[in-house]
């Protein structure tokens, strides 16, 4: 939950930080997102903080020193870039798709009808990505700041969620009659699988 909320904070005030043009503001949000991804290895080793140092400074040097206001775009792009090698790379000949792996943790053994559509599901969801982070790009380059921001942080995860969503329904629809887990179980595989996308 804690690492949920920092990565809210992050996608409040990277908004902020854009409407009210207050570079400290992207400073604090790309720290509270470096707090977020990196907040497991802070509780267990304590190079981990010095890291977050590193990354904070690295933040201060290329918001004040010359990455101007559009230093607030990168984690967009790279998140979004780490999450879509992650399910391409997944792909691979003798690699087992992302959501393939996902599946495998709530139910043994897999069918191979559901073998067949948790790899189609990892592809779409490697394009969505993709197509996602070509219309970011787009509005880094050609659109005012602040229609990138309320596209990457706020319309991309309406996208990622309703995408979710439909899919999820999909899913209950199409294997009615095998268990499935419920959402808050599927949550959890999510959770637990984070790191599959990097």
């Amino acid at each position: 939950m804690i690492r949920i909320a920092l990565f809210a904070a992050y996608l409040l005030l990277a908004h902020l930080s854009v409407l009210r043009q207050a570079p400290w503001l992207q400073v604090v949000a790309i720290t509270l997102l470096s707090t977020s991804l990196l907040y497991r290895q802070l509780r267990e080793r304590r190079e981990a903080w010095l890291m977050l140092a590193a990354l904070a400074a690295a933040t201060l040097g290329l918001v004040y020193g010359g990455g101007g206001q559009y230093a607030i775009c990168v984690p967009s792009v790279v998140l979004l870039s780490m999450a879509g090698y992650g399910f391409f790379n997944s792909l691979r000949p003798g690699h087992t798709p992302l959501i393939t792996r996902m599946a495998a943790g709530s139910r043994q053994p897999l069918t191979p009808e559901v073998t067949a559509y948790t790899r189609g599901l990892t592809w779409w969801w490697g394009l969505l990505i993709a197509a996602v982070l070509a219309v970011n790009l787009y509005l880094i380059a050609a659109a005012p700041l602040s229609s990138w921001s309320r596209y990457a942080n706020g319309y991309v995860y309406l996208i990622f969620g309703l995408f979710f969503a439909a899919e999820y329904a999909w899913r209950c629809l199409r294997f009615r009659g095998t268990a499935q887990p419920g959402l808050l179980d599927y949550l959890r595989l999510l959770a637990r699988h984070r790191a599959g996308l990097t």
